[in-house]
């Protein structure tokens, strides 16, 4: 079980590793791909988001 907790952990901090430096031209390639299907492309594109890259920098509230 140990294990495979640092196994995710270790796949996790390389994927947050390669996504930290990735800049315009990589993150509009990156959703290119996604857009093409590319789970790949979308699993990084998604930490992409999550860390603030690409999304404009600006977030939209919904009023209820």
């Amino acid at each position: 079980m140990m294990r495979k907790f640092v196994g995710i952990s270790v796949v996790l901090l390389l994927l947050f590793a390669a996504v930290a430096g990735a800049n315009g031209a990589e993150f509009a390639s990156t959703k290119a791909k996604a857009e093409q299907g590319d789970a790949s492309a979308q699993l990084n594109l998604g930490f992409m988001y999550a860390q603030g890259r690409g999304g404009g920098g600006q977030m939209v509230s919904q009023g209820c």
